[in-house]
């Protein structure tokens, strides 16, 4: 654990707790004090979250009209038609309309935590490219080094013309991996501001450093049933399926010799039934997948850490070798540079480990919604065999 810890604290050092962005002494800088601060600014705004809002505001109106028609009693003369329409409008209606709205209400809250998960994603992003581009421009200084001996060493006669060309053209490879690395870093910055509506001509600073996500993950086995029903794919397909079944038990009980009636509604049933099974099997094939792979990343990462320690060691050990003659400073930059690449390595799996554990436990997390039934008055009247009844029981 202690040496888990002092590779954390040496990527600190690598991606500096400076501001996660390039600032300009031109560009107008919109500054954040926290992530938390950062991801507000983007839920408000969240245009699909607006989006979200007037689509739940006319579900609310589908409910109501839905359960203001309930109240409409219209008969016919046909007991068991009646029986089979005073259902559709009284129960069947309203069920579909409070699921649709569930559905709706389920999602918006599933989608602000994406929004989270989208903004940290994206920082750490950019905080990942850019320390990507501070090892490479590093990399660019022990080029020039390496340049710089070998055209000693050829002043020298201790090599040959070709054996300067090659680091030179080293030198220059390096020089374009930069320009590269640039162009990730511009990018980055662009996801952050498409991802929290920021202005693009302005620059984001907000604090972050990129540290491995310290929660436990439990053994997705002890628990994946309760989690598989969670799931909102989950939760609809399973209203979907109730509501089916009671139009289904209506139409066979009251039309059983009814073949064309009662088969369209078994059909529908067992369409039902198929999606219900269908999402169980695949939010539990994907749980159980997103749980194995966040293992192998997390074993990745671990890998990762201990050859940096490895390079640590081999460092300090070339330092000492330095003060006592053995190598030049030429090899000790070398060492050097192959220290920060391996801690740029370390710091690559932490981003990937940290980016697949909050989708992972988004998908994992519980949503909750109450959807109170509308309240109404019956109808004034009702109508039998096309003529209106007054409630209180005269004809009109």
């Amino acid at each position: 654990m202690k040496r888990i810890i002092a590779t954390a604290l040496m990527i600190s050092c690598l991606i500096s707790a400076a501001y996660a962005t390039d600032l300009k002494q031109t560009s107008t800088v919109q500054r954040f004090d926290s992530l938390a601060a950062l991801i507000e600014f983007a839920r408000q705004n969240d245009i699909a979250d607006k989006v979200s809002d007037v689509t739940i505001e006319k579900m609310e109106i589908d409910q109501s009209d839905a359960y203001k028609q309930s109240t409409y009693y219209v008969h016919e003369g046909d007991e068991r038609n009646e029986v089979l329409r005073e259902y559709r409008l009284s129960v069947l209606k309203p069920a579909r309309a409070d699921k649709a709205l569930k559905k709706a209400k389920l999602l918006q809250l599933k989608q602000r935590d994406q929004l989270y998960v989208d903004v940290e994603n994206a920082v750490s992003g950019y905080v990942l490219a850019k320390t990507a581009l501070d090892v490479q421009q590093k990399a660019i200084e022990l080029q020039q080094k390496k340049v710089d001996a070998m055209a000693l060493k050829l002043d020298l006669g201790l090599v040959v013309p070709l054996d300067l060309i090659e680091a030179e053209s080293e030198l220059a490879q390096a020089k374009l991996n930069v320009l590269d690395y640039k162009n990730d870093v511009a990018d980055k910055l662009l996801q952050i501001k498409k991802v929290v509506g920021a202005d693009f001509n302005a620059d984001i600073a907000v604090p972050y450093q990129l540290q491995l996500a310290s929660e436990q993950v439990e053994d997705i086995a002890q628990n994946i049933d309760a989690y598989v029903a969670r799931r909102i794919d989950v939760i609809t397909a399973k209203d979907n399926l109730e509501v089916e079944q009671g139009l289904f038990d209506i139409v066979a009980q009251y039309f059983p010799k009814n073949l064309k009636q009662y088969k369209e509604t078994a059909l529908q049933l067992l369409k039902a039934q198929n999606a219900y099974d269908k999402a169980l099997k695949n939010a539990r094939i994907d749980i159980q997948a997103a749980y194995d792979q966040l293992q192998i990343d997390y074993k990745n990462y671990q890998i990762a850490e201990e050859i940096v320690n490895i390079t640590k060691r081999q460092y300090e050990s070339d330092q000492k070798k330095l003060e006592l003659g053995v190598i030049s400073d030429l090899d000790l930059a070398v060492s050097a540079q192959n220290l920060l690449q391996r801690q740029l390595d370390v710091a690559r799996k932490i981003h990937t480990y940290n980016a697949a554990k909050r989708s992972y436990l988004l998908n994992l997390k519980l949503y909750k919604v109450n959807i109170a039934p509308v309240e109404y008055d019956a109808a004034d009247y009702f109508e039998v065999n096309g003529e209106r009844i007054e409630r209180n029981g005269t004809e009109d």
